[in-house]
């Protein structure tokens, strides 16, 4: 049994892809530039909301893929889905925080997190109940994992190289990172997919009447997703503007208690 893709929800998941992405380089640069409650502060937020991020990309693109046979979700391996993304997020960002790191650390925890990226993917594939057999391509499945752990390690290298930059042209280069590892994510996904394939159990009737539904919820999820994001971003802006007007603040009472000295002398 063959299914279609729906290619709204497709360039949806990629947006929701590349905005986690792009969420994931602005907390690892968050973390590298603070310390200790802080900065667990911002690990936690940014495990959050980078996972819900890459699950929602993951989500919607199942969602985006219908065939003649009616399914849903396992609640619970959906969840526990949910936590491999998050588990999988925290690690790239402490890792892209750190100091200093090693091309083998960098490579090591790529595999890492590639595991667990894949690990989210093939959990919310067997969180689908439905009439039928899931069977994979044992090629394809290798295919995705390989671009899982690839794509894996280049975002953590990338999230390791910008955080240490300075504030100039930072904007373009991590609009770029997060575009190549949205690719990345996605072509993992659909790989993923490709590698699975469907076989009806006997005397199932065939019934297209899902893509609707399966669009609103898909479009809910995303929107939720993104506002996640949003609110993530909004978080990193105001917190950069506080930092910078309590660093004025503190330079001008530097200024004026220099100032009092010369005048006294």
């Amino acid at each position: 049994m063959s299914g279609s893709f729906d290619p709204v929800l497709v360039a949806l998941s990629f947006v929701v892809a590349v905005v986690a992405s792009y969420t994931a380089l602005g907390l690892a640069r968050k973390v590298a530039e603070t310390s200790g409650f802080v900065s667990t502060f911002w690990l936690i937020a940014g495990a959050a909301s980078m996972g819900i991020g890459i699950w929602t990309m993951h989500f919607v693109g199942m969602l985006a893929f219908s065939m003649e046979m009616p399914f849903t979700y396992d609640v619970n391996i959906t969840i526990l889905s949910l936590l491999a993304g998050i588990g999988a997020s925290g690690f790239a960002i402490y890792v892209g925080s750190l100091k200093s790191v090693s091309n083998l650390k960098i490579g090591l925890s790529g595999i890492i997190l590639g595991a667990g990226i894949a690990t989210m993917h093939y959990l919310g594939m067997a969180a689908m109940k439905m009439q039928a057999t899931i069977h994979y391509d044992t090629f394809w499945v290798g295919v995705s994992i390989v671009i899982a752990v690839v794509a894996a390690t280049a975002a953590i290298w990338i999230a390791f190289t910008l955080a240490r930059r300075a504030e100039h042209g930072l904007f373009k280069l991590k609009m770029i990172a997060a575009f190549v590892m949205g690719i990345a994510i996605c072509g993992m996904h659909y790989t993923g997919m490709i590698a699975a394939s469907y076989e009806p159990l006997r005397g199932v009737v065939m019934d297209h009447t899902g893509p609707v539904q399966q669009t609103w919820l898909a479009v809910s999820i995303a929107i939720a997703a993104l506002v996640i994001l949003g609110v993530t971003h909004l978080t990193i802006f105001f917190d950069y503007r506080l930092s910078a007007q309590k660093l004025i603040g503190e330079q001008a009472e530097q200024e004026a208690f220099r100032l009092s000295e010369i005048l006294d002398d």
